[in-house]
């Protein structure tokens, strides 16, 4: 449900595949549920393409079973419930924090996929990798190349 957006642009030229149909800026969308709002998401600019949706400067925010998860980036590409990020990609939950240049997260199976290089902290864990995949629901980290730090106490 899109619930606000600023002034638009619209280009109905549909053979022109390189020009976005309609451009919005400052878009904000909700999914409620029962329990409230599930997830809010927010770009400074959007634009709809024929196969495709691209967004600058999103911010995502998803409310489950009362925990809150972030997932920000500086440029995502909506195609097919698969939203590709690129740039600063920052993930929050579940006391977990990745950082990486680009991402893909599968919406229907809640994973984050990374095949550039990541950092990964954990309560006391701070772990390298050339690549991963990531179970948001369960928290599971699976690594490639990985390089792990544990700070104990003394």
């Amino acid at each position: 449900m899109l619930i606000s957006q600023n002034p638009y642009s619209l280009d109905l030229n549909l053979n022109d595949v390189s020009s976005p149909i309609v451009e919005f800026l400052n878009v904000k969308e909700y999914k409620l549920s029962q329990d409230g709002i599930k997830l809010e998401a927010s770009a400074d600019k959007a634009q709809r393409f024929k196969d495709r949706d691209v967004l600058y400067d999103i911010n995502i925010l998803v409310m489950q079973n009362g925990s809150a998860q972030t997932l920000k980036s500086d440029n995502a590409t909506l195609i097919n419930n698969i939203v590709y990020l690129n740039g600063n990609v920052r993930y929050s939950g579940n006391n977990t924090v990745v950082t990486t240049e680009s991402v893909e997260y599968h919406q229907n199976r809640s994973m984050l996929v990374g095949k550039s290089p990541f950092r990964a902290e954990r309560d006391n864990i701070v772990a390298y990798g050339s690549s991963f995949s990531y179970h948001i629901k369960p928290g599971k980290l699976n690594a490639r190349d990985i390089k792990a730090v544990i700070q104990t106490e003394r």
